[in-house]
């Protein structure tokens, strides 16, 4: 029979765990994409101390949990570093048979993403006050209405991949017509707040 391995404090090891010679945990997993992917931690366990002068992050088992729930739920772990504008391009070559003039308008929206630091954003940093605020801001630039509006709804037509983790969900934003009235932006600002 085989014999488990073990880590420094005597705890069996899951399959894909290693201790390494430093004292760090590692995991080994298999993305969507069939790549080997590995994650580390200081802690196996939630409830271990971090060691002095370590940065304190999720305890492997944490990660591996995290890892198995996107995994299942066919969600890309940590947005697959993916910018906003890559997400764009990315939904926008999803759309084929679409008249000239929608093509113009996917246009616009990456010259624009590609100029705009919003752009650049990971989507797994980007949550809903960061969107209402860039939306906001776009308004205060002077763009129009209609502008503005466009981009509500395309970063909506986004949210269909990204739904299950909240990354970029403006849906509820646009139900209650924030953005689109000047007067209101300062309450929406205490929202977020």
């Amino acid at each position: 029979m085989s014999e488990k391995r073990k880590d420094n404090r005597g705890r069996v090891l899951h399959n894909g765990e290693i201790q390494r010679k430093d004292g760090r945990y590692q995991f080994k997993y298999i993305d969507a994409n069939g790549k080997g992917k590995f994650v580390y931690s200081w802690r196996l366990d939630h409830n271990d101390a971090t060691p002095q002068g370590k940065v304190r992050t999720l305890s492997l088992r944490e990660m591996e949990c995290q890892i198995q729930t996107d995994l299942f739920d066919n969600i890309v772990s940590n947005g697959g570093n993916m910018t906003v504008l890559e997400l764009v391009e990315k939904y926008i070559s999803t759309k084929t048979g679409v008249r000239p003039t929608t093509k113009a308008g996917y246009k616009t929206v990456t010259n624009f993403l590609s100029k705009d630091p919003f752009g650049r954003k990971h989507i797994d940093t980007v949550r809903l006050s960061d969107a209402k605020c860039w939306l906001i801001k776009l308004q205060a630039d002077g763009k129009s209405y209609s502008f503005v509006l466009f981009f509500c709804k395309r970063i909506c037509q986004l949210t269909s991949d990204y739904d299950e983790r909240n990354y970029f969900n403006v849906e509820k934003f646009l139900d209650h017509n924030l953005i689109l009235k000047p007067d209101d932006k300062y309450e929406v600002i205490e929202l977020v707040e």
